[in-house]
């Protein structure tokens, strides 16, 4: 459990560590965003049933 009064000096070194250009690429990629896979994100959704 992080306290209120540590946040503020937690939350940068997390935050430089979680925000890398790695991670976003990978966040794009697992959203189908980049490189651009639509089927990615419609595969998930319900089919229709009729």
């Amino acid at each position: 459990i992080v306290l209120k009064e540590h946040f503020t000096s937690l939350y940068s070194p997390a935050r430089e560590t979680a925000i890398s250009k790695k991670n976003i690429l990978v966040g794009w990629a697992k959203a189908g965003l980049f490189p651009f896979n639509p089927d990615r994100v419609l595969r998930t959704l319900a089919k229709p049933l009729a």
